[in-house]
């Protein structure tokens, strides 16, 4: 379960959210829509652990892992999937070194394999072997969204995740994505300016605002 508490944070440039509470249960997936600049991608920070929030407190799991003290458990051991907005990938690694770079070491069977599975599912198995510098934005968003389902986490946070794909692509992947997310139970939040997005994917639609309040047990 993801658990907010009366969150606050506030930039430079202003406040950002104000308080906000979420109650997102086991296996469940939420949307958040809302336009640029409005602290969607604030949010997933916060709960990725890359931002602390500057009042409430944040829990997974049962566990509290921030609060406006500090960044009490790190993202690196929050399981936690995060797909940014531009995508994120290790340059001197290979497409397909980079999706088994993030299989737990727990994973059953064969690391390379499952990574081409998943590669032929996003339609882009062409691209195995190729360098980062040398596949396209779209190419590279669609393995940053593979790296993260690889991964197995126990949440998964997309910001954007669907932006520099083509109609016909962007279902395609949405099918396949949300069809992993399913069949593996992850707890999701998935946030985007695209009320297209929104409705293709299905799944219950929130509009983000700096007082949200959302339980979805």
């Amino acid at each position: 379960m993801i658990l907010l508490k009366n969150i606050k944070k506030s930039f430079v440039s202003g406040l950002v959210i104000e308080d906000l509470s979420l109650v997102l249960g086991d296996g469940r997936t939420l949307i958040i829509q809302g336009p640029s600049g409005c602290g969607k991608s604030t949010l997933l920070r916060l709960i990725a652990g890359i931002e602390s929030p500057d009042s409430g407190e944040i829990w997974l799991n049962g566990i509290l892992v921030s609060n406006q003290e500090r960044i009490i458990v790190p993202s690196y051991h929050r399981s936690i999937g995060f797909v940014f907005q531009s995508p994120s990938l290790f340059p001197h690694m290979t497409v397909v070194e980079n999706i088994m770079f993030a299989m737990p070491d727990e994973c059953q069977g064969n690391h390379e394999k499952m990574a081409e599975d998943l590669l032929v599912q996003a339609d882009i198995i062409h691209i195995r072997d190729k360098n980062i510098h040398e596949i396209s934005g779209g190419e590279a968003q669609r393995v940053s969204i593979l790296r993260a389902l690889a991964a197995r986490s126990r949440y998964l946070l997309l910001d954007e995740p669907f932006t520099d794909l083509d109609p016909d692509m962007k279902i395609r992947m949405i099918q396949m994505v949300f069809g992993f997310i399913s069949d593996k139970n992850i707890t999701t939040i998935v946030v985007t300016h695209d009320r297209e997005d929104s409705q293709v994917i299905g799944e219950l639609v929130v509009d983000m605002d700096k007082n949200l309040k959302v339980d979805i047990r």
